[in-house]
């Protein structure tokens, strides 16, 4: 299990023992599918990943997922629903891009286009773009926005660990930043580009995949007096409503 996993379950499991967020793979029984597709109506309710058998659940963990599973990752205790993206520290934002998702340019498997070229498989993710949900929430064609926790773990000066985040509306940065004629997203900050699976992949190599990032140019500092992000807080007290 990758150490960014490991992460992710401690972080949801601190969230669900504290009455704030609780996990959204439709195995885990927290999400109703009417009230998922409310906000995401072109994608399926999906499982999260079952661990293997040796990575075992050594601290009793509440939430123990592993590998690919639902659209976005958590519902806060608000009715939000987020994504989360562990980081080592405090990103600053400053042209740093982050991939929001990965998968079939098209209606079947990736597994389908694996003899197409990268400008291919692009090309062919484009044609279907608004049928994607990823696509649809970062350009505001559903009403409800893509929303990012972003993560990390600092020491306090008793030697302690403390969790920070920060919450993103990425919907509405992209917005603030406007269109595009050059980018093949047409859209300013997202980037849309071919990936392969790299030896850690939970994807055949003989598969092919589109990607799609968000640029964060201009820095938190930016992005918070714009109204897309929120300020650096525990987990368990973020202000989505200030970002909406």
């Amino acid at each position: 299990m990758k150490k960014s996993v490991k992460m992710e379950n401690l972080l949801q499991s601190y969230m669900l023992d504290n009455g704030k967020a609780v996990p959204c793979g439709a195995n885990l029984g927290y999400i109703d599918d009417k009230e998922w597709a409310t906000w995401f109506p072109y994608v399926e309710h999906h499982n999260a990943g079952v661990p293997k058998s040796k990575d075992k659940n050594k601290d009793n963990l509440s939430v123990w997922n592993n590998g690919r599973g639902p659209f976005v990752d958590s519902q806060y205790h608000d009715g939000t629903f987020f994504d989360l993206k562990m980081k080592s520290k405090q990103p600053t934002f400053v042209d740093q891009k982050q991939e929001v998702w990965a998968g079939s340019p098209a209606l079947e498997k990736r597994e389908a286009y694996s003899e197409m070229t990268d400008e291919e498989v692009v090309n062919l993710f484009i044609q279907n773009q608004n049928e994607k949900q990823i696509v649809r929430s970062l350009k505001g064609l559903d009403p409800m926005p893509y929303l990012v926790m972003y993560a990390w773990q600092e020491i306090n000066t008793d030697g302690t660990w403390s969790w920070k985040c920060v919450g993103v509306n990425e919907t509405k940065y992209l917005k603030i930043k406007g269109p595009s004629h050059d980018a093949k997203s047409k859209q300013t900050c997202l980037i849309y580009r071919a990936k392969k699976p790299s030896k850690n992949s939970d994807y055949s190599e003989s598969s092919s995949s589109a990607r799609v990032e968000v640029k964060h140019a201009d820095g938190l500092a930016f992005m918070q007096s714009h109204g897309c992000a929120t300020e650096v807080c525990d987990p368990l007290n973020v202000d989505w409503k200030s970002i909406l």
